[in-house]
């Protein structure tokens, strides 16, 4: 059985909102911003 508060930080870390479709994420501004800022 996890520890409650482990437990409790491992769900806060989950995304709140679906992920997004490949297709959509890679032509999203703030994905090519972030590409951007990786090189």
């Amino acid at each position: 059985v996890p520890d409650e508060a482990s437990e409790e930080r491992r769900l806060n870390l989950l995304p709140r909102t679906p992920a997004r479709p490949w297709d959509e994420l890679v032509r999203a501004r703030d994905y090519m911003q972030a590409l951007d800022r990786l090189s």
